[in-house]
């Protein structure tokens, strides 16, 4: 059964789902979408000219959208996701800036400091601690995605509403940058990874911060996006 409650037969509906298919929308959520509004809009013109029948009455419809057919509604689809991600991500943002989450951070940031001070004059030991440091933000930045992918149940057909807002992987990147650069230093130039531990332990200590800060949201925001998807579309997962 599908989720509409209209007055087409079982047989009438699927036809619409295969047409949404036959005009390339893959996703889900967006044919459920579609199906409803064609549905609707079909049984209106049949009542009009009852001489249509079904199929001729679905395409008369279909032809109302014009040239570019159902391009228009994913868009405005794929826009309206887009607010509502950036939405989720800017609340869960400023939720870590909240009294109890701002003293965490700065413990973190007074773990960094008191590293700082502790290892000083010595190179090699600040040098392993923050290569021990940047490391364990790395595994944890790099793994978390990998854990999403697995940890949840994915549906059998494509939703466009389970597509994760794709500019965060930018600012991802601007502070896993640093720390991979400083990593790899470690191998590849040893003196330059001594270099960047000896005056730079505080500026790397902090991207690490962030980098995980950022990931702990994108975390949150993931799960509350899957659940979403998962109660809207309950049979994309049957």
């Amino acid at each position: 059964m599908h989720p509409e409650k209209q007055s087409l037969t079982e047989t009438e509906l699927d036809y619409l789902y295969q047409f949404c298919r036959k005009h390339y929308i893959r996703y889900y959520d967006v044919q459920v979408e579609l199906v409803d509004h064609l549905a609707n809009a079909t049984e209106v013109l049949m009542q009009e000219r009852p001489e249509l029948s079904f199929t001729a009455a679905v395409d008369t419809v279909y032809a109302g959208f014009g040239k570019t057919g159902f391009r228009k509604i994913i868009a405005a689809k794929e826009e309206a996701l887009e607010q509502q991600h950036k939405s989720f991500y800017n609340q869960t943002f400023r939720s870590y800036f909240t009294l109890p989450r701002i003293l965490m951070m700065l413990c973190a940031f007074a773990l960094i400091w008191g590293l700082h001070r502790f290892t000083e004059g010595h190179t090699i030991l600040r040098a392993s601690a923050l290569l021990a440091l940047a490391g364990a933000a790395l595994l944890y930045e790099i793994g978390l995605p990998i854990y999403l992918h697995y940890a949840y149940k994915r549906p059998k057909q494509e939703l466009i509403s389970r597509q994760v807002h794709r500019p965060y992987y930018y600012y991802l990147t601007i502070f896993c940058y640093p720390e991979l650069k400083f990593v790899l230093n470690y191998f590849w130039d040893y003196e330059r990874y001594l270099y960047l531990a000896d005056h730079y332990l505080i500026l790397i200590g902090l991207f690490c911060m962030l980098g995980v800060l950022l990931q702990l949201v994108h975390l949150e925001v993931s799960k509350r996006i899957y659940r979403k998807a998962y109660e809207d579309y309950p049979l994309a997962y049957a």
